[in-house]
């Protein structure tokens, strides 16, 4: 889901610019992105790299095995320091995530409590969770880390960054007989089409604007 608002976002910028620009997944495996780089390598300008869980200087390696270096650009999303030398794009999820979450004070601060869905098997950066709690120890809200949507609450905000989570969550909502806004809350952390379809519309929020 990450790489899928990455992309989106990313593509509609290039549009503005008559730039094409394709996503390939390689599912934090190494040898994956080795073939994409190793196949497309005559094929782009520029490619743009998310590492996420993989590590950067495995992926250096392979770069520089290939002669691409000079043509890639690291998204660093980890807040870690990177020599100049690397072309890379800082990108602070904390910081975006507090500022996202505190132009929503006014209707978070009905709730209870705050749960941030964060599955073992989805991705997403640490700095997503520093930026959660600081907004919610900022406010003097009481904050949850959830793996998995077991039972639902009233007066309980929840943000979900998966699909299966957004279900999961809507389908306890449902068997309650419990309404998006009233009984409790409910934002995505990414955007579909048909979120506004569900449940009289569900709020979507994308961190990558």
């Amino acid at each position: 889901t990450t790489n899928q608002m990455f992309y989106s976002q990313l593509s509609r910028e290039m549009e503005k610019y008559d730039i094409q620009s394709d996503c390939m997944l390689c599912h934090n495996n190494l040898r994956y992105l080795r073939t994409i780089i190793s196949k497309e390598i005559g094929n782009y300008h520029v490619f743009i790299i998310e590492p996420q869980l993989l590590d950067k200087n495995a992926i250096l390696e392979i770069l520089e095995q290939k002669v691409v270096r000079n043509k890639v650009i690291f998204i660093n999303d980890s807040n870690e320091v990177l020599p100049n030398a690397i072309n890379h794009v800082n990108f602070r999820i904390d910081i975006e995530f507090f500022s996202i979450l505190s132009s929503l004070n006014k209707d978070l601060k009905r709730y209870k409590s705050l749960n941030l869905v964060l599955p073992e098997t989805e991705y997403f950066p640490a700095g997503l969770i520093n930026g959660f709690f600081q907004y919610c120890d900022s406010q003097g809200i009481h904050g949850r880390l959830l793996e998995e949507i077991e039972e639902v609450e009233k007066e309980q905000g929840y943000f979900v960054i998966d699909e299966a989570s957004l279900f999961a969550l809507a389908d306890r909502i449902d068997r309650n007989g419990w309404s998006l806004g009233k009984e409790l809350g409910m934002i995505t952390l990414f955007e579909k089409d048909y979120l506004k379809f569900m449940m009289n519309g569900i709020t979507s929020i994308n961190w990558f604007n």
